[in-house]
């Protein structure tokens, strides 16, 4: 018989992969798969930003993001540039055409989640975050 314990981090697991699966299809709605629209996503919302820090915040190995953010150089939607820093690290950022063709999706997108957000609860989901936090730290401790 499964400990109690055992039965709320599975359903933790559960929703915490249909929340997964919701941007997966999302992308999937948007032409698009589940790793570009991460790339797309961070680029738009950040600015610019390097491969490492996308595959850290997003948790991606680093032949996935490479292949497809140098499918997206190809195509004219991002480009590198050198940091002062390390010249070896190279940031990226969206083309005018990179901007224009991620306008849409992520602004859906960011309207969707402030729309859940709103009604989920901007406190909540703040307490939600911190458990997370929290937990997944628990969790790498004992790695």
């Amino acid at each position: 018989m499964m400990a109690q314990f055992q039965k709320q981090l599975t359903a933790l697991s559960r929703e915490m992969n249909r929340l997964d699966r919701f941007y997966h299809q999302f992308a999937k709605q948007h032409a698009i798969n589940y790793n570009q629209l991460i790339i797309l996503y961070e680029l738009y919302t950040q600015g610019q930003c390097t491969q490492k820090q996308i595959r850290e915040i997003w948790i991606v190995s680093k032949q996935t993001i490479n292949t497809l953010c140098n499918r997206f150089v190809t195509e004219g939607l991002i480009q590198f540039t050198k940091t002062e820093v390390d010249g070896r690290e190279r940031q990226m950022q969206l083309t005018e055409q990179g901007r224009h063709f991620a306008t849409p999706i992520i602004e859906s997108l960011l309207q969707l989640e402030a729309t859940v957000s709103t009604q989920f609860g901007e406190q909540r989901l703040r307490d939600l975050t911190t458990e997370m936090t929290e937990i997944n730290q628990l969790f790498d401790k004992q790695l």
